[in-house]
């Protein structure tokens, strides 16, 4: 099978194809790194006397503390004109620490003061921006200055705020999936590429017999008493073949129970909106129900290798018409039997 231009033309289109998996795995790698990871399910135990600065890990934002005797800042977290949460503090070993709770949090406040609380939150870095208006405020609050507070704090906060991880979760799933897929057809084509003979084009001419035996067969009918060769399209006396760089297809004619093609329209790509090819697309049913098509297809070819088969009186049924779509739903059918 070494000198097979059938062969090598598989091994050709499978090059091709090996291109989009290997570029979606690589975007849904670099999706991966940049998408932070969430460990929402299992979030990991901070000890509220702790400097929450040297636990932040923005791959594994979830923490859970228990923190006691928390203050009220007088600073809100408000979005679009709406407060969405309150900034709380603690003081413990003459360092502060800030909690950004929701309201929900708050049932057993009392004047501003919470006297313990066990919270499941992200473990947050606030903007600048953030923090220096959480610290003016809380300065003019406690009569003291910004560049004191800025000593005992640090701008990181647990949230409790409600965040939307199933997006999360959401991207995550997708990039594996896209990963699994594309790992899946770059094995499958370079499997191919190695074994051609156990590739799809061989699917059905393995049913007849060994591929690497009747392929040589199916070459010199090619190349000798070849019937009618129209493009990649050739009809030997005992197979059709379709030889391409996209999709090859080697079926025996007793397998073949319908062809016919149709056309369509596509816009020319860089033209008005009123300029349009004919594309004409083969289609071959074989006797277990499986369509193949082949698109961009000349009709002049088409036409040339249907008469042929016509010339033949092979049985196949030929051309597209509601007879011969009935006459094949029953031939499949009673195959199915």
């Amino acid at each position: 099978m070494k000198n097979s231009f059938i062969v090598k033309n598989i091994r050709k289109a499978l090059l091709r194809q090996l291109v989009f998996p290997i570029l979606l795995f690589i975007a849904a790698m670099a999706a991966l790194i940049k998408i932070p990871r969430t460990n929402f399910l299992f979030p990991r135990p901070l000890n509220s006397k702790s400097h929450y600065e040297n636990f932040y890990n923005r791959d594994l934002p979830y923490v859970s503390v228990t923190a006691s005797d928390l203050h009220y800042t007088g600073c809100n977290y408000v979005v679009n004109g709406r407060t969405e949460g309150y900034y709380y503090y603690t003081l413990d070993g003459g360092f502060c620490q800030f909690y950004l709770l929701d309201g929900s949090d708050l049932s057993d406040s009392r004047d501003g003061t919470v006297s313990s609380l066990t919270l499941k939150g992200r473990l947050i870095e606030m903007k600048e921006s953030e923090y220096t208006s959480l610290l003016i405020e809380m300065a003019d609050d406690l009569n003291w200055t910004v560049s004191s507070l800025k000593e005992i704090t640090a701008p990181y906060a647990v949230s409790t705020l409600p965040y939307p991880v199933y997006l999360t979760v959401l991207f995550h799933l997708l990039a594996y999936g896209c990963i699994f897929l594309s790992l899946s057809d770059i094995i499958c084509s370079l499997y191919y590429i190695w074994e051609p003979h156990r590739s799809p084009t061989f699917r059905y001419l393995g049913t007849f017999g060994e591929v690497r035996t009747l392929l040589p067969k199916v070459e010199i009918e090619m190349k000798h008493v070849s019937i009618a060769k129209a493009g990649n399209i050739y009809l030997t006396p005992s197979y059709i073949v379709n030889v391409d760089t996209v999709r090859s297809l080697i079926l025996p004619l007793e397998s073949v129970v319908w062809v016919y093609y149709h056309s369509r329209m596509l816009p020319l790509p860089g033209f008005a909106r009123f300029h349009f090819r004919i594309s004409y697309t083969l289609h071959i049913v074989a006797d277990d129900g499986r369509t193949y098509d082949f698109t961009g297809k000349n009709k002049e070819d088409l036409d040339y290798i249907i008469s042929s088969l016509e010339k033949r009186d092979t049985g196949i049924l030929l051309g597209y018409s509601d007879v011969n779509r009935r006459l094949a739903k029953e031939i499949l059918k009673k195959n199915n039997r």
